[in-house]
């Protein structure tokens, strides 16, 4: 595991049963939220209800401060989705909760950062700064090579993880099922800042 890819937090294990039941106890309509097709595949994603009782236990893990500007997101991927190499715009870290397959499914795979360099991640955010989903008008589409990979995570399904999305990172899902976690998307803290947190006494609740 690399240092500045991923943060495994077995501290606080979730009950992937009890969301899963709450997935498709609650999952969006076709007709609320309809698939996406993109360049990428095809996948949906919606909000969830932060005080259902499965969410609300989930969040209380954390300290407040943490999880206050946080959003929670359900993504659920066709078969055969992938996110090509990227860093995220906006967000910093995601919190995964991988729901299906039971195992968790494809590996998020990280790559060399030299594939995004800084002039062309500020293009990217330029082209972003209006209102818009990256997984639609990503301006700056790379592709997958071996060469360039340093890790690949397979996520627990026992334990959240956070991935730091700052990073490039990708996911190459060649498997014939659906793709489906709950992330929670951090906005104000890096991944070095959470480790301190941890050190600190100051991260969990």
């Amino acid at each position: 595991m690399l240092d500045n890819c991923v943060l495994e937090l077995p501290q606080i294990p979730y009950d992937r049963v009890a969301l899963r039941n709450y997935y498709e106890e609650t999952k969006q309509s076709l007709e609320e939220c309809p698939y996406e097709e993109s360049w990428t595949g095809t996948m949906r994603r919606w909000k969830v209800d932060q005080s259902a009782p499965v969410i609300a236990e989930i969040k209380s893990k954390y300290a407040p401060e943490i999880t206050e500007t946080c959003k929670i997101i359900m993504f659920e991927q066709q078969s055969g989705f992938s996110f090509y190499p990227h860093i995220d715009y906006g967000r910093t870290l995601s919190l995964m909760y991988p729901i299906y397959p039971e195992d968790g499914g494809v590996a998020t795979t990280f790559y060399n950062p030299d594939i995004i360099t800084e002039e062309d991640w500020a293009n990217q955010r330029h082209y972003l700064g209006r209102r818009s989903r990256m997984v639609d008008v990503q301006y700056i589409k790379y592709e997958h090579d071996d060469e360039d990979v340093i890790y690949e995570h397979y996520y627990s399904t026992e334990y959240p993880t956070i991935c730091n999305i700052q990073t490039a990172h990708g996911v190459v899902n060649n498997q014939d099922m659906t793709r489906t976690y709950m992330q929670i998307c951090l906005y104000d803290h890096t991944l070095e800042q959470v480790k301190q947190l941890i050190q600190e006494g100051n991260f969990f609740a």
